[in-house]
């Protein structure tokens, strides 16, 4: 093919490996001449707003990180305390015994008659009593006997369950009055060791907080075994909301000048307006002046 023909082919590219090694080595350049010795690109210099912009930008996300990691810690503080919760104790309902008489001949307070077929009266406190091989004298008495006996049984039942509710509320208020007692004598141990306020209004008001939290944590299935730890665990918790209280103001503090820095509402960002001098002032009135503007 002749230099002509390819000329009139102008829809060809003709490439020749010399070629294309000048072209990659003239890309190689260009990639290269933005680029000092260290292989830092020198582009167009950023302008002050700029360079603000993206120091604000790297504020923010480095408080959004640290607000990360103390939200991951508080969870696992949380997670932490909810793994070592104990288990709640249920106490059991009283356990109700129905007692059963092998001698039916015996005759009791409350126990229904009922003639066999024989003519011998047997007396019962329930049905649980009568004998399976049992033959009444007539099925009408029968009736009328398992009827009464029923009603007894369900009569004995309920008072049997007052009984036994009874003497379970008595053990508990025992369980309380020697829990106060113990307490009392916690409330009296701090005061004295100075962990309690000498006050008597202010320990009424630090003892009543500490109950306050001794009602949280039953409620949330945790025995409290003392007043002291109770009274611990309330101060710890008081000192966590106290210095996340500290913590949230120089938060906001922090990021309210943040805002006056960089010429948001704040009166920081806000240039004095310094009025023109007249004619003949001095250089130490100039000086004087100006230092009052700042």
């Amino acid at each position: 093919m002749t230099a002509t023909d390819i000329n009139n082919k102008p829809d060809e590219i003709v490439t020749h490996p010399n070629l294309d090694n000048v072209h990659a080595h003239t890309q190689f350049e260009l990639d290269n001449e933005s680029k000092g010795d260290d292989g830092e690109v020198i582009g167009d210099i950023k302008s002050d707003e700029e360079l603000a912009k993206e120091d604000e930008a790297k504020v923010e996300a480095d408080k959004v990180e640290a607000d990360k990691v103390e939200a991951d810690k508080v969870e696992a503080e949380r997670i932490a305390e909810e793994n070592n919760k104990p288990e709640p104790i249920i106490k059991p309902e009283p356990i109700i015994e129905k007692v059963i008489n092998t001698d039916t001949t015996e005759n009791g307070d409350g126990k229904v008659s009922i003639k066999d077929s024989d003519g011998n009266i047997h007396y019962f406190n329930n049905v649980d009593e009568m004998p399976d091989d049992f033959e009444p004298e007539s099925y009408k008495a029968f009736a009328v006997a398992t009827n009464k006996l029923a009603k007894k049984e369900i009569a004995d039942e309920s008072y049997a369950k007052e009984i036994a509710i009874s003497k379970q509320s008595a053990e508990n208020q025992k369980e309380i009055d020697e829990v106060t007692q113990s307490w009392d004598r916690d409330i009296d141990i701090l005061t004295k060791g100075g962990l309690l306020p000498e006050d008597a209004k202010a320990r009424e008001t630090e003892v009543g907080e500490t109950y306050e939290y001794i009602a949280k944590r039953i409620s949330e299935g945790i025995i409290v075994d003392s007043f002291a730890e109770a009274h611990k665990g309330m101060r710890y918790e008081r000192l966590q909301a106290e210095q996340a209280e500290v913590k949230a103001k120089a938060d906001k503090i922090t990021k309210d000048k943040g805002s006056a820095v960089m010429g948001g509402t704040g009166t920081a960002g806000k240039a004095t307006q310094a009025n023109p001098l007249p004619a003949g002032t001095t250089l130490d009135q100039v000086h004087n002046y100006y230092s009052n503007l700042v």
